[in-house]
């Protein structure tokens, strides 16, 4: 690890992504594991109109006034911080970008990154783009024999079916409505009528332009996390996630006093385990995501298998699964950051 001891990583968080405060949560609870390392660390904060802040606190959730700074190429393979009177702050060696959805998940950020010619942690911009893109990402794995759940794809200027329709369409008198580009269920809603299903539709075209109808199956949710270091990309046990009411929403994913249940590791078929872990890294390998990925699936009363989604930057609160299924492995948050920033040094 003496090589870590003379990089400086830095960490960005917030955006004007509507994820912008579960990526501010995530992003501290990996400082507060570095804090304690030999990982040397600079926060800066995306603000909600994406103007690039300094945090001279160390806090994310308790944000204090901050000085505006700028990321500068200064030689060959050299890129320093530099505060809004040109003076150098200090020295940048790579990137974290701790972004969820828009602006860090869609490629945004990896794309300035590539331009400044700043390494990062995490998936490139084609990576980053079409994993973002659930109607995408389908098409990527059904053409590699990767089972997902069945959909129906509708833009903002087109006519909209009714209820009726797409339930007979899709085989399912409940359905999923949800934005194609957004994460942490923002702006999902499920519908069994035709009311419901225009106050879905209203609310899911205001987060995105592209939605993606699904029939409600009954099944088990499950996740495995995916670690890809210099050397090897491993699949983690599977989490499970139980809601007792409604469905994993926002809500059930970030309030601490939701019914949502976590199980680590979960309860599974040794093949059936095997299975879907080999579908989390095949999946992690077909859209050509590096370092870290989260692979969501479903798991049917027969054990039909669907890959649901992948997340390039999964949460990383107190709570989130990527963190807790590898803490159950023995593997910390700063045993992840390590290996990253190995797997990118090298």
């Amino acid at each position: 690890m003496n090589q870590l001891n003379s990089i400086n990583l830095a960490i960005i968080a917030g955006s004007a992504s509507s994820e912008h405060d579960v990526s501010l949560r995530s992003a501290q609870t990996i400082i507060d594991a570095l804090q304690a390392s030999h990982i040397s660390f600079t926060p800066l904060y995306l603000d909600k109109n994406n103007n690039l802040l300094l945090i001279e606190s160390n806090n994310y959730e308790n944000l204090s006034p901050s000085k505006s700074v700028v990321l500068k190429k200064h030689a060959m393979n050299e890129h320093f911080l530099y505060d809004s009177d040109g003076t150098i702050i200090n020295k940048i060696d790579l990137v974290f970008p701790v972004l969820h959805g828009q602006y860090g998940e869609d490629g945004a950020i990896q794309g300035y990154l590539e331009i400044l010619g700043i390494p990062y942690i995490g998936s490139s911009i084609t990576a980053s783009a079409i994993a973002m893109d659930k109607e995408l990402t389908k098409i990527y794995l059904k053409s590699l024999g990767i089972p997902t759940v069945p959909h129906y794809i509708l833009h903002r200027d087109a006519s909209i079916p009714s209820y009726n329709t797409l339930s007979e369409n899709l085989n399912s008198v409940v359905l999923f409505v949800k934005p194609a580009r957004c994460g942490s269920s923002i702006g999902v809603s499920k519908v069994s009528n035709q009311e419901e299903l225009t106050i879905a539709l209203q609310e899911a075209f205001r987060h995105d332009g592209k939605l993606l109808i699904e029939p409600a199956l009954n099944v088990r949710e499950l996740e495995i996390a995916v670690l890809e270091d210099a050397t090897s990309i491993q699949a983690s046990s599977a989490g499970e996630i139980v809601c007792t009411q409604g469905f994993y929403d926002y809500t059930q994913k970030y309030d601490t006093s939701s019914s949502a249940k976590l199980y680590i590791p979960t309860q599974l078929n040794s093949e059936i385990l095997q299975q879907i872990q080999n579908y989390a890294i095949k999946t992690h390998k077909a859209l050509n995501c590096r370092h870290l990925s989260r692979v969501d699936f479903f798991l049917t009363g027969d054990n039909q298998i669907y890959v649901n989604e992948i997340n390039t930057l999964p949460g990383f609160t107190s709570h989130s699964m990527y963190p807790l299924l590898w803490q159950h492995a023995g593997v910390s948050i700063t045993d992840l950051v390590s290996r990253w920033i190995h797997s990118v040094l090298a």
